[in-house]
């Protein structure tokens, strides 16, 4: 995380660490860049969702599959519509969309989600696709696959 927010500062964007207590004894806390530091991971991850536009998912661990799951599953309760994208670089998000899909395909989850699944090669590509989605944000349910399951 430390790398993408100090890459994202040195290009010139706006970064906002939100790290846990237990953890900056831990981990390096980035004094360059805003950051907030929090009791738990629960309040880390409401004050993500709660100072986020839409969400990209780069490709990651245990920690990162968890965060996208439950923004998933909040958009899926229809507690948000913000734009989420997968940053599908080598084909490393493949396997869960092809588990997300057969979630839909075995009536676990409702039809509309895949409408929700976006994913795109590159980070360009996916701010690209939430800048052309956010102009004229889609109601729910509404928002329009960038690349077909089948294509991965």
């Amino acid at each position: 995380m430390g790398r993408t927010a100090m890459a994202a500062y040195d290009a010139g964007g706006t970064v906002l660490g939100v790290i846990p207590q237990f953890l900056t004894d831990i981990e390096e806390v980035l004094d360059v860049i805003e950051h907030r530091i929090v009791p738990d991971m629960r309040t880390r991850k409401q004050l993500m969702y709660e100072e986020s536009d839409a969400f990209i998912v780069l490709p990651g661990g245990v920690g990162t599959l968890e965060e996208a799951i439950e923004i998933l599953s909040w958009m899926r309760l229809h507690l948000h519509a913000k734009p989420m994208v997968f940053v599908d670089t080598d084909g490393y998000w493949a396997p869960l969309m092809q588990l997300l899909h057969h979630t839909i395909k075995t009536n676990f989850s409702p039809a509309w989600v895949e409408k929700h699944l976006l994913y795109e090669n590159s980070p360009e590509a996916a701010l690209s696709l939430i800048q052309s989605q956010w102009k004229n944000p889609p109601a729910k349910g509404e928002i329009q696959i960038s690349r077909k399951l089948e294509q991965l």
